[in-house]
């Protein structure tokens, strides 16, 4: 073992083992020197924010050094190196920079090496740090802005208190100095200088920073403008606690987004996106309390629509059908209305929904789209649009309390359905296609021989409904028979209920004059005409008419 001491080169300065017989082998250096402090020297060869120091034995972490400070320190962070060593930044005990002329010239520091860290065990002058807060005090009594063009001092000093009451500084992007944080970047994305500010106890996001947060109804922020411009006195944000503003960057689409998801649940429950709750608790005020409030606004010229609220449900499973007796665990359902929310004692809510004139009326008051309901397209087909079950009624007011009408069906698959008068009013019926038995209508049937073609041949119809009986009439007129042969179909208004069947008159009124008969097929769907012979009683020039009654599916 052996001590190497006052090396020029300071690294091979240190304790050494012997490896190998004498005169062969090597000596490694296994160790640093035992010295509990190091003693560095700086006669100023660095620069006064980047100390290079030296010393007379290697330095490591084990070891409290001593250096000494040549100049003050005219910037922030300083560094110090050893022996030509990599530069580390010189921290304060509790980890902070060296602050503006925090080192004064024959000050002495203590340290240790910790990474790339020199960590003082003594600390920065505090006479700097007392120099920024006079400062400070000096610029708040004058009044001094911090712009660029007042001077080295004035630069970072901030406007009078006064105008600054509940708002919070930010060191300026140029370093120039500190400005409020309400003035907008514009920016949408962190790394462009996206902002978000605190108000006191309340939060503003986007170009909700421009709101001073004080208790005036003019505002700089852009809602706050626009509803002032369409006659309010104020906007929301002034009550607010807590309000995000769209910015002009082209991303800033969505002010506020929530989203929730059941995967991650370790308990059964129920994923919610965006949850509200609003309680009236108000004994001495008449207050209101809402869950949710939206307002959508259509300006003069704008290409696009404008809603309250859209509410769109994605089902990517099976459709499962539901009605007023069958609700099912896996149901898609786009708004759901309940009342209650399973507290105990709770009364019943006064209605589900309510449509009403707040300063403007709605030109229709719920409108279905033709395709909206499976089953139909407005054209073809049909779609329940809405499913009540029996027992609830449809009321018709014509004041305050006073209902003039209702109507609905009583309970129970066979319960009557009634439409009742509290008045003296009378039920009126300008047209029922199937239900008014003095109503006749048209339709145009189709005829198809039993074989072949006819080259030309029309038909029409008339019909009316009598509950269950239906009357019709049809003509057959032929110009020119082709191959048509057999008998004649000829369809019906109605499909023809089950049973036995239906007999018909017919005749040919135009060619022949000869006697025909017609029949309907229990459950048909034509009426077959034949001469009175069974043999085909068409020809060119024919008409032929068959007319009737028969009961409908």
């Amino acid at each position: 073992m052996a001590w190497v001491l006052g090396d020029v080169t300071v690294a091979n300065n240190g304790i050494y083992r012997k490896i190998g017989t004498s005169g062969v082998g090597s000596w490694p250096r296994v160790a640093d020197l035992p010295y509990s402090f190091i003693i560095a020297s700086n006669a100023g060869a660095g620069a006064a924010d980047a100390i290079q120091a030296t010393t007379s034995v290697p330095v490591s972490k084990s070891a409290l050094i001593w250096a000494s400070i040549a100049e003050a320190n005219t910037e922030s962070p300083v560094t110090i190196s050893f022996n030509g060593g990599a530069p580390m930044t010189i921290e304060t005990n509790s980890g902070s920079n060296i602050a503006v002329g925090g080192f004064v010239a024959g000050m002495i520091v203590m340290g240790i090496v910790s990474g790339t860290i020199f960590r003082l065990i003594s600390d920065q002058t505090s006479e700097a740090l007392l120099a920024q807060v006079e400062a400070v005090v000096d610029g708040i009594e004058v009044g001094a802005f911090a712009t660029a063009d007042q001077g080295e001092k004035a630069d970072w000093l901030p406007p009078p208190l006064t105008s600054l009451k509940g708002q919070v500084l930010a060191v300026r992007s140029d370093g120039s100095g500190y400005e409020p944080t309400g003035t907008p970047t514009g920016q949408f994305f962190a790394e462009d200088g996206a902002r978000i500010v605190r108000q006191a106890e309340r939060v503003f996001i986007g170009d909700a920073v421009e709101n001073l947060g004080t208790n005036t109804g003019s505002q700089p922020d852009w809602l706050t403008q626009y509803l002032l411009s369409k006659g309010r006195t104020f906007a929301f944000q002034q009550v607010t606690q807590q309000a995000v503003l769209t910015t002009d960057d082209d991303y800033s689409a969505n002010a506020f987004l929530a989203g929730g998801r059941t995967s991650t649940l370790g308990i059964p429950g129920n994923a919610i996106g965006v949850l509200g709750l609003a309680v009236n608790d108000n004994t001495t005020l008449q207050t209101g309390a809402y869950g949710g409030y939206f307002e959508g606004f259509q300006n003069t010229g704008a290409l696009g629509p404008a809603y309250g609220t859209e509410v769109d449900i994605i089902n990517f499973d099976d459709p499962i059908a539901i009605d007023p007796f069958t609700q099912n665990a896996k149901q898609t359902i786009g708004q759901q209305m309940a009342s209650g929310a399973e507290f105990a004692g709770a009364e019943s809510a006064s209605a589900a929904y309510n449509i009403r004139n707040n300063g403007a009326n709605f030109l229709r008051g719920i409108v279905v789209g033709n395709d909206a309901i499976a089953g139909t397209d407005g054209t073809t087909g049909r779609g329940a649009w809405a499913l009540v079950a029996t027992g609830h009624t449809e009321q018709t007011y014509s004041a305050s309390g006073l209902m003039a009408w209702e109507r609905g069906a009583e309970p129970g698959l066979n319960g009557d359905y009634f439409i009742e008068s509290q008045g003296t009013g009378s039920v009126k019926v300008k047209r029922l296609k199937e239900t008014d038995g003095n109503a006749w209508d048209s339709y145009t049937p189709s005829a198809t021989p039993a074989s072949g073609t006819f080259t030309t041949a029309t038909a029409t119809g008339r019909y009316r409904v009598r509950g269950k009986s239906v009357e019709f009439s049809a003509s057959l007129s032929i110009t020119t028979n082709g191959t048509a042969a057999g008998g004649i179909n000829i369809s019906l208004p109605f499909q023809a209920a089950a049973g036995v069947g239906y007999a018909l008159a017919a005749d040919e009124r135009a060619a022949s004059g000869v006697l025909c008969r017609a029949s309907v097929a229990a459950s048909g769907l034509t009426a077959q005409v034949f001469r009175y012979d069974n043999t085909y009683p068409g020809g060119n020039g024919a008409v032929i008419v068959i007319s009737g009654v028969y009961q409908r599916v």
